[in-house]
C-alpha cells in the first residue's frame, strides 16, 4: 500500500454508492497503529529509540480489484520520534496539530501511518472501485505552460517513482478537462475536478447541449448535488476528496443517465451560457441582432430562448469581447506606463478629477468627448497626430489638448489649424495668434450661412466662388455679385476675416489651400466602429489601426516608381488638361506672359522663381495651368517643378517609423509604491432619449426627413398646434372626419362611406384605433470633435 499524489491521470472507474452518493471508506488492514494491547509500534530490539515516521493524511481509502489503496492527500515526515513516548495520545496530538478535529479520524498502519478522515457525506452503502487505464496528460495550453504543468516529458507532475511496481503506483484517475463536454458525453464515477466551478460549468454545458433540465439540490462551497428537474432518477454528487483540493463525482453510474427526451426550453441554458456561443458569433459578425441569436440557438442547439435572454447574452458577450469598462479605467496607469516603456517619445497624460471621497481612488473626469488632431501628409491624406478623451468640449479642455500637442510637434514651427467654430477652440487660437494660423472649415461656415440667409444653388456658388478665388481681384468680383444679390449676406461675410476662409489671403509658406476639414471627418469615419467601446479597447483599436496603416504605407511607397506621389500628380494632370486655351509669350529669360484665347484673362509666369500672378503655384506648390503652359513651351517636364513637400522622400520621412508593439495586460508594469493603481470611471450624465451614434445632419442633406409644412391638428379635439399625446381638451366626435391625404396621393375622407356589411360602431362597441411610432435606433458613443493640422 502506497500513497499516490497524481495530478493528471485518467482511469476507467466502477463504483458502488448509496442513493445519496455517500462513500464508505472500508479498510481491510486489521492492525491499528497504536492500541491498548500494544503501546509500542516498533520492535525495540531491532531499532534504536529515535526513529522517523511517515504520515499520509488528507486523502481517502478506495478499493481496486479487491485491494485497498490510499488516494490523494499528502505525506508528512516526523523525525526524531522517541520510542518510549510514541503512544496513541502522542499520535493524536500530532494529527490534531495539522488541523484535524478530535474523534474525526482513524489511524491505520502498513509500514507507514494512514489517517482516515470521517467525511460527512460517507455512509455504509459501499465503496469505490477503480480499473487502471492509460495515462493522459493535460493539453499544452498557455495556462498550463505558465503554471509550469507541462515541461515536454511524458511523466506527469505528482506521479510516483517510475521504478516503483504497479501495486505501489495506485490507480490512474480520470481528470476532467475543459472542452470535453459534448452531446454524447458519459459521466463516470470518480471523475475528478480541480474546483466546483469547473463542475458547475461542465454540468451546465452538458444539460444545455442534451436539452435535459436539472435542479440544483445542493450548491455549497464544498459540495454540489444536482438532479433531473423532471424526476427521472438522474442525480449526481460532486464533493471534496478527503481534505485535498480535489473534487470528484461520488455517485454510482447507474444514476448518471437521463431517461427522458430533450426539451426545447431548458432553463439551465441561462444568458451566461448562451453568451459563450454569442461570443463566437460576434467574433465573426460584430453586428449580431437578437433574432440572429435566437435563430442560431434554435437551429444549432435545438434550444429555444426568450428575447430577454438573448439580449442579456449579447451584453455579456460584448463585455467579454470588449472588456469591462469600469475595470479598464483602473488599468489606465499601467497602460500609460507600458506605452512609455516601449517608446520614450510617446506622450500619455492622465488628468484626474478630485476624489469623490478622501478614502476612495481618484475619478477619471466626467462624461466622454473625444478630441482628434490630424495632419496632412505628402500624399494629401490624413496623418493622425494625437487624440484625447476629455470630460466636455470647453475652453479649458481645448487649451489642455492644444498645449500638449504643441509641445510634441514643436512650439517654434509654423502650423495651420483648420476647424469648425467649436466651443472654446476659437478663443484658444486667438490666444496663440502669433504662433499659428487658424482657418474655418468652409462646409461648417456655409451651414451657418445657410441658416441665416437660406440655401440655393446661386447663393452657394457665389459663396464658394468667393472663398476659392486665389487673387484679390477675383475675390472682389464675387463679393460684388453677392452684395447685389443679398446685402445682409454680404455684410455677414464681410465681418469674418478673409485669412480664415479665403484662398487669396492664405500664406504661401504651408503649400496648402485646403478649405474644408475633410481629413478629420475621414479619420472620424474610420474610427466610428470603436468610438463607443470602453476606454482601453478604444485606445488599442486606434493604436492597432495606426500600426497596420503605417506598415501598409511603407509597402505602398516601395511599389511607387515616381518622385511625385499619386495624389499631387493627379492634381497636376488636371492642370495640364486645362492648358488648351492658354497661349504663352516669352518675355525674357524665364519670364512669360500667358493669356487666354477668348476671355481676355492674362497672367505673368516666372518659371525660375516658381511664381504666377494667379497665386495658385505659390499657394499649393503645384504648377498651375498658366505655369504648365510656360514650362511646356520651354520643353521641360512640369513634374520637375512640383514642390519637394510632395516627393517620396518626404513620404518616407513621415512613415519611416513604426508604432511600437506592447505586451498583454498581465505583463504591464505595476505602479511604484505610493501611487494608487485604481481609477474610478467617469460619471456620465444621461440625456433624454436614446443616445446618438451619428452626427445630427443638416435639414437639406440627403436622407434627412423634411419638416412637415402647415400646422399639426390633434386627432382627438381637432385643434391645431398640438397632437393627441399633449391634448388636454375634451374629445370631439367629428375630429376624425377631416380630410386626409392617403399614400396614393388622392384626397379622401378618413372615415369613408359606411357599407351595409360593415355597420358603424355603436356606443357599446367603441371603434378600434391603431397607432404607430417610429424609433430611431443607435448606441451610446463618444461624440467627436476633430481638428485638422497642416
Amino acid at each position: 500500500m502506497a500513497n499516490t499524489e497524481k495530478t493528471k491521470t485518467k482511469a476507467k472507474t466502477k463504483s458502488k454508492t448509496t442513493k445519496h452518493a455517500k462513500v464508505k471508506m472500508k479498510p481491510v488492514v486489521k492492525k491499528e497503529a497504536t492500541t491498548k494491547k500494544n503501546e509500542e509500534p516498533v520492535d525495540e530490539e531491532s531499532l534504536s529509540n529515535v526513529f522517523s515516521v511517515v504520515f499520509n493524511h488528507g486523502g481517502e481509502f478506495c478499493k481496486e480489484n479487491n485491494k485497498f489503496f490510499y488516494r490523494g492527500g499528502k505525506q508528512t515526515v516526523v523525525d526524531g520520534a522517541d520510542m518510549d513516548n510514541f503512544t496513541k495520545s502522542r499520535v493524536n496530538s500530532l494529527i490534531m496539530g495539522w488541523g484535524y478535529e478530535q474523534d474525526s479520524f482513524k489511524v491505520w498502519s502498513d509500514g507507514q501511518l494512514y489517517v482516515e478522515y470521517k467525511d460527512d457525506e460517507s455512509d455504509k452503502s459501499g465503496f469505490i472501485e477503480y480499473d487502471s487505464d492509460e495515462v493522459e496528460g493535460l493539453d499544452d495550453s498557455e495556462d498550463e505552460r505558465a503554471a509550469g504543468l507541462y515541461d515536454g516529458f511524458s511523466e506527469e507532475l505528482g506521479s510516483s517513482d517510475p521504478d516503483a511496481s504497479d501495486d505501489e503506483s495506485g490507480p490512474k484517475v480520470e481528470r476532467y478537462k475543459k472542452g470535453d463536454i459534448h452531446k454524447g458525453y458519459k459521466w463516470k464515477t470518480g471523475l475528478e475536478f480541480s474546483s466546483l466551478k469547473d463542475f458547475r460549468e461542465a454540468i451546465r454545458d452538458w444539460s444545455s447541449l442534451k436539452g435535459l433540465p436539472i435542479d440544483w439540490v445542493k450548491n455549497e462551497g464544498d459540495r454540489v448535488r444536482v438532479e433531473c428537474a423532471r424526476k427521472c432518477g438522474f442525480y449526481m454528487l460532486c464533493s471534496r476528496v478527503g481534505r485535498d483540493h480535489t473534487f470528484a463525482i461520488k455517485t454510482e453510474e447507474q444514476y448518471l443517465t437521463h431517461s427522458f427526451i430533450r426539451t426545447l426550453y431548458n432553463k439551465t441554458a441561462n444568458s451566461k451560457w448562451v453568451s459563450k456561443e454569442v461570443v463566437k458569433l460576434m467574433q465573426t459578425f460584430p453586428k449580431v441582432r437578437l433574432r440572429d441569436i435566437t435563430q442560431h440557438m434554435r437551429t444549432d442547439f435545438a434550444l429555444g430562448i426568450s428575447k430577454n435572454t438573448a439580449w442579456k447574452a449579447k451584453q455579456y458577450a460584448t463585455e467579454i469581447i470588449e472588456g469591462d469598462s469600469d475595470r479598464q479605467y483602473s488599468l489606465l496607469r499601467r497602460y500609460a506606463d507600458e506605452l512609455i516603456r516601449v517608446c520614450k517619445e510617446n506622450t500619455v497624460v492622465i488628468g484626474l478629477a478630485e476624489r469623490p471621497v478622501p478614502t476612495l481612488p481618484p475619478r477619471f473626469g466626467y462624461g466622454g468627448q473625444m478630441l482628434i488632431a490630424v495632419g496632412r501628409g505628402p500624399n494629401d491624406q490624413y496623418f493622425p497626430l494625437a487624440f484625447g478623451v476629455v470630460e466636455t468640449e470647453t475652453k479649458e479642455s481645448w487649451r489642455w489638448f492644444i498645449q500638449l500637442l504643441m509641445e510634441d510637434i514643436g512650439q517654434d514651427n509654423r502650423f495651420v489649424f483648420i476647424s469648425d467654430q467649436q466651443k472654446g477652440l476659437v478663443a484658444v487660437f486667438e490666444e496663440m495668434f502669433e504662433r499659428v494660423e487658424h482657418r474655418l472649415c468652409l462646409r461648417h461656415l456655409y451651414a451657418n450661412f445657410k441658416k441665416k440667409f437660406g440655401g440655393g444653388t446661386l447663393i452657394r456658388d457665389l459663396m464658394m466662388g468667393t472663398a476659392k478665388a486665389t487673387y484679390y481681384q477675383a475675390w472682389e468680383a464675387k463679393m460684388s455679385e453677392l452684395k447685389a444679390f443679398d446685402k445682409k449676406a454680404w455684410d455677414w461675410l464681410k465681418d469674418i476675416p478673409t485669412k480664415m476662409w479665403c484662398k487669396h489671403a492664405f500664406s504661401y509658406y504651408h503649400k496648402c489651400d485646403v478649405l474644408m476639414n475633410n481629413l478629420s471627418e475621414s479619420f472620424n469615419a474610420t474610427i466610428l466602429v470603436a468610438r463607443d467601446k470602453p476606454i482601453l479597447t478604444l485606445c488599442e483599436w486606434i493604436r492597432n489601426y495606426l500600426m497596420n496603416r503605417t506598415s501598409a504605407s511603407v509597402s505602398k511607397l516601395a511599389n511607387w516608381p515616381h518622385r511625385i506621389l499619386p495624389m499631387p500628380q493627379r492634381r497636376l494632370e488636371n492642370e495640364v488638361s486645362m492648358t488648351g486655351y492658354w497661349q504663352p509669350t516669352w518675355v525674357i529669360h524665364e519670364e512669360f506672359q500667358v493669356a487666354h484665347q477668348f476671355n481676355g484673362q492674362q497672367f505673368i509666369v516666372n518659371t525660375a522663381k516658381k511664381t504666377c500672378t494667379c497665386n495658385f503655384w505659390e499657394l499649393v506648390g503645384i504648377p498651375c495651368r498658366h505655369a504648365v503652359t510656360a514650362i511646356s513651351y520651354q520643353g521641360k517636364d512640369p513634374l520637375d517643378y512640383v514642390d519637394n513637400c510632395y516627393s517620396r522622400e518626404k513620404y518616407a520621412a513621415c512613415y519611416g517609423f513604426a508604432i511600437s508593439a506592447i505586451n498583454g495586460v498581465d505583463m504591464w508594469p505595476k505602479p511604484p509604491d505610493g501611487v494608487e493603481e485604481n481609477i474610478l470611471p467617469p460619471l456620465y450624465k444621461k440625456g433624454p432619449g436614446r443616445p446618438r451614434k451619428l452626427r445630427i445632419r443638416e435639414f437639406d442633406e440627403v436622407g434627412v426627413r423634411k419638416p412637415r409644412k402647415g400646422k399639426y391638428h390633434c386627432t382627438t379635439c381637432g385643434h391645431p398646434g398640438h397632437n393627441v399625446g399633449s391634448c388636454k381638451l375634451p374629445q370631439d366626435p367629428n375630429a376624425l372626419n377631416r380630410k386626409r391625404k392617403p399614400s396614393n396621393g388622392k384626397a379622401s375622407d378618413s372615415q369613408g362611406p359606411t357599407s351595409a356589411s360593415q355597420p358603424p360602431a355603436s356606443a357599446s362597441q367603441p371603434a378600434a384605433l391603431a397607432s404607430g411610432r417610429y424609433w430611431s435606433l443607435g448606441d451610446h458613443a463618444r461624440s467627436e470633435q476633430c481638428l485638422n493640422i497642416v
